[in-house]
């Protein structure tokens, strides 16, 4: 099972994104444009893991303690790559975010030793293996609030990448209605 654990956005956020996406499309030569559907915030990507492993994870998102936080999208950019770039939209610092990315790595780092550490470099990644040029592009910051983490299933399928989640944990302050 190939697994990540994301930040997922409700749709008036997501539509936000795809207007960005839209944007880079229009201007694009030729590239990979993530589905709205698909749009999400990547926090630990997991990589191919069994099914055993998944109880270990949601143990260790069990114990995850966090109040909901603000993210807001303020700037659209590329990483290089020789396929063509990955653009993407860029997060403002957030100290929510922050913590809870250290905490849950620290539980996932005892987990999985074998994990990729990396900074956190807060973004949505928008397109890949994209040519397509980007001059003057801005937009007006937009915010998303953030009460839950999820556990996530990647799938290749006929119609691209299908993303499920298979489990969720909800904010210390979260409230149902």
């Amino acid at each position: 099972m190939r697994l990540f654990i994301a930040i997922l956005f409700p749709m008036d956020v997501k539509l936000k994104l795809a207007e960005l996406r839209d944007a880079i499309h229009d201007k694009a030569v030729h590239g990979t444009f993530t589905p709205t559907e698909n749009l999400h915030m990547t926090l630990f990507f997991l990589g191919e893991r069994d099914r055993n492993d998944v109880w270990r994870i949601k143990d260790a998102m069990d114990e995850l303690k966090f109040d909901s936080f603000r993210l807001t999208f303020s700037s659209i950019g590329f990483f290089r790559r020789n396929d063509g770039n990955l653009w993407f939209s860029g997060i403002e610092k957030s100290t929510g975010l922050e913590r809870v990315y250290d905490e849950l790595g620290k539980k996932l780092y005892k987990i999985f030793p074998d994990l990729e550490r990396r900074k956190l470099k807060a973004h949505v990644t928008l397109s890949r293996r994209t040519l397509s040029e980007m001059a003057g592009f801005s937009f007006k910051p937009f915010p998303a609030e953030v009460d839950s983490i999820d556990l996530m299933l990647s799938e290749r399928t006929e119609r691209g990448m299908k993303y499920t989640s298979l489990y969720s944990v909800k904010s210390s302050d979260f409230m149902e209605d």
